[in-house]
């Protein structure tokens, strides 16, 4: 049986997990994700239970799924290709600076992903975020990205006061925070190249441009 379960932290301080094995109770790692939580009013208390795990399922591939999406795109005419970059990327693996410099601008109470390790572990412990930063150089220079780091946790919070039926509740992933760390240089690192090379035209792009607001694009 698959669970939406609900559970009250304290006033107006709710979380909502999806449990895909019934009702178990939660263990060291599961409770340290009760970090991310959702400040509400909504008086949401109810347990909704599903006859198997197909409702949710069917649901999820219908949201999610593209039954076309094996058939070949028609080739786009009229494409402008850029010019050769003057600046190259930089594919050195990242450096002890960088991993700091996303760890300090990470919330501290930011939802941790299935290992359950939070922020606010590398950003009290310097051992812990050296030997962090060999890992994540290993994984650079051998190009061989954990499984985990690729694997979300599911939950699943409500759209609306006294949501019942999964149409009325939206999904969140929760990465695990090594990954975040890895992906967000990358990132970092691909957003300065595009836009060092005039690949952006930040007059109306906007989307992963340091000191954008993503509602911007949605005022204009």
């Amino acid at each position: 049986m698959a669970t939406l379960k609900v559970l009250n932290l304290s006033t107006g301080v709710k979380i909502h997990s999806l449990l895909r094995q019934g009702l178990a109770p939660l263990c060291a790692s599961q409770q340290a994700r009760t970090n991310y939580v959702c400040k509400t009013a909504l008086p949401v208390t109810q347990v909704w239970n599903f006859e198997d795990r197909e409702e949710l399922e069917t649901h999820l591939r219908k949201t999610y799924s593209d039954p076309t999406h094996e058939i070949p795109l028609e080739e786009i005419t009229g494409l402008v290709w850029p010019a050769a970059p003057g600046i190259k990327f930089d594919s050195k693996p990242p450096n002890l600076q960088e991993v700091i410099a996303v760890v300090n601008k990470a919330r501290a109470k930011s939802a941790p992903g299935p290992k359950g390790v939070s922020y606010l572990v590398y950003k009290r412990c310097s051992d812990v975020l050296k030997k962090l930063h060999k890992i994540l150089r290993s994984a650079w220079k051998n190009i061989k990205i954990s499984k985990e780091w690729m694997t979300a946790e599911g939950v699943y919070i409500p759209k609306e006061q006294d949501s019942k039926g999964i149409n009325q509740f939206r999904p969140i992933s929760l990465f695990n925070v090594k990954g975040k760390i890895f992906f967000s240089i990358m990132a970092s690192r691909l957003t300065k190249y595009r836009t060092e090379n005039g690949y952006i035209n930040t007059s109306f792009q906007k989307g992963g441009i340091p000191g954008v607001l993503g509602c911007w694009n949605m005022q204009q």
